[in-house]
């Protein structure tokens, strides 16, 4: 009796000093109030800027069970081939009521990327919301596969990136292309885009750096205008159309030609990407290839 009474005061103080020290937070520790909408990973207790896209950090909003989704609908053209638009509705984890509001980030509230199921088509719009809380953005849309990935920031919520297969009506141009290689430089609009990175790994934060020089000249190109808030965009999408990334790089180039991402792809394999910047006012949009190990 006496060593059963000894051992339950013994785990009784354990347990009490268990309790005071989980109710005691860590000085090595701070609580994180603010986050980047951009890049939750980057925290901090109080008001302040991003240290990789410099946005402000914004209040961490409560958790929320789910995920949202979103529905396409496609608007077919009169002669039944192809598609003269797009009329997109988001959707609340519970209850898949309409999203009522979302915040502005870079500079818009709802960024729409397009991929074919050819890994050929590409585009990036930004499609207008309607009374009803639906969003319509009427590009003409080729006949064959595709993909809607819709980048958005809920009032209130975190971060979304959510994506839903579509067909648009018709024969369609080709077969799929299974083409995808290792990167290689690209030239568009004037500019010859190297990527150089230290190797993607799978599941790990990779540097990656793309060196924009003149495609004639060969001289580094530094005069970069900001793009929708920031240096340049880049979605990275995988040969399976199953995986999105949606990345920013915050710097322009003023000493070095650079535009610096970083990248963290799910899982190995082949992907492609669309990295686009600002020059002279126009936008300009450049392909490339390469694969995560």
């Amino acid at each position: 009796m006496a060593w059963s009474r000894r051992l339950a005061n013994v785990l009784l103080a354990v347990a009490m000093v268990s309790v005071v020290a989980a109710q005691v937070p860590s000085p090595a520790s701070p609580v994180s109030k603010y986050w980047c909408s951009m890049h939750p990973d980057e925290r901090a207790p109080s008001p302040t800027t991003c240290p990789v896209c410099r946005m402000p950090m914004v209040p961490i909003p409560p958790m929320r069970v789910g995920e949202y989704r979103i529905d396409v609908t496609p608007l077919v053209s009169s002669a039944g081939q192809g598609l003269n638009g797009l009329r997109i509705t988001l959707r609340e984890p519970a209850g898949g009521a309409t999203v009522p509001s979302l915040e502005t980030v870079h500079e818009r509230p709802l960024h729409l990327f397009i991929v074919g199921r050819d890994l050929e088509y590409f585009a990036h719009l930004h499609p207008t919301q309607a009374a009803d809380g639906t969003f319509a953005v009427t590009p003409v849309i080729p006949a064959g596969e595709y993909v809607a990935i819709a980048d958005f920031l809920p009032a209130g919520g975190s971060p979304q990136l959510v994506q839903r297969m579509f067909v648009s009506p018709g024969r369609p141009r080709g077969e799929p292309q299974r083409t995808v290689t290792a990167l290689g430089p690209q030239i568009a609009g004037g500019v010859r885009v190297q990527a150089v990175s230290t190797g993607l790994v799978a599941g790990r934060a990779t540097s990656v750096r793309f060196m924009l020089t003149g495609a004639g000249d060969g001289r580094p190109i530094l005069d970069l205008e900001p793009f929708l808030g920031a240096a340049a965009h880049l979605l990275v999408v995988s040969e399976d159309l199953t995986e999105a990334v949606h990345a920013h790089s915050g710097e322009l180039p003023r000493t070095e030609p650079a535009l610096v991402f970083d990248l963290t792809l799910p899982r190995a394999g082949q992907y492609r990407g669309w990295l686009q910047f600002q020059r002279q006012g126009v936008v300009v949009t450049v392909p490339v290839r390469f694969t995560a190990r």
